[in-house]
């Protein structure tokens, strides 16, 4: 034999074991990295950094914000009951804050700022075909 008959052969043994180990890899082994290894939740303790200018002065900084939703599709109650008892707590902080005293035109104002916050709640969560409704931010 000649030794490009021998170096052909050594090459396709060792494609032969490499495609080998690949079908073992990915068909025959269970090992950690499986289809559902994407799956599990992994928490990441660090917080997020702030950007700062050159100053020192943030740029960036971290801050909690809030979400109230709604599932118009699987309410129990009456879309008017819950804006009702919704609106209230929904509307501009300062009218809802203990210290607050409130003159007769700001009185008025809340009110009028109630009705409309309830009359927007109520057409959000009566549109059935939509999955999620947003109801207040921050």
């Amino acid at each position: 034999m000649d030794r490009l008959k021998i170096l052909q052969i050594i090459f396709f043994i060792v494609a032969a074991v490499i495609i080998f180990r690949l079908f073992y890899w990915q068909f025959l082994a269970k090992n950690s990295f499986g289809a559902d290894a994407f799956l599990k939740d992994t928490e990441i303790p660090a917080s997020r950094g702030e950007i700062l200018a050159s100053d020192g002065f943030p740029l960036v900084t971290n801050q909690e914000s809030f979400l109230i939703y709604a599932k118009p599709h699987e309410l129990g109650k009456n879309p008017q009951e819950i804006a009702q008892n919704l609106a209230p707590f929904l509307i501009s902080e300062k009218f809802t804050t203990d210290s607050a005293r409130l003159s007769d035109s700001d009185r008025e104002q809340m009110k009028n700022e109630v009705e409309f916050k309830e009359k927007d709640i109520k057409n959000k969560l009566s549109d059935k075909n939509l999955f999620w409704v947003q109801l207040a931010r921050k």
